[in-house]
């Protein structure tokens, strides 16, 4: 099952989220409202930049997906003959 990547990115960010919550609570350390948001955005953001450079990024090839070279060609297999 494939997620779209807004769903990693979402998630990620209420996960920040609840993370800084527990955070603030447990060492009685507040936090503006505005830490919360740029804590989220900044989560979201990398896990977005990830997920983008994994599926169409610099790690994929333009002409296509296939790592192998010679996958629509005969390739030999065997003991070599020499």
């Amino acid at each position: 099952m494939s997620y779209s990547p807004w769903f990693y990115t979402i998630f990620a960010s209420l996960l920040a989220l609840i993370f800084m919550y527990i955070d603030t609570k447990l060492f009685d350390n507040p936090k503006p409202k505005s830490s919360y948001i740029k804590g989220m955005l900044l989560v979201g953001s990398i896990v977005w930049i990830i997920i983008y450079i994994i599926n169409k990024g610099i790690f994929s090839s333009a002409e296509s997906s296939s790592f192998i070279s010679g996958l629509n060609e005969e390739i030999l297999t065997g003991p070599v003959n020499f």
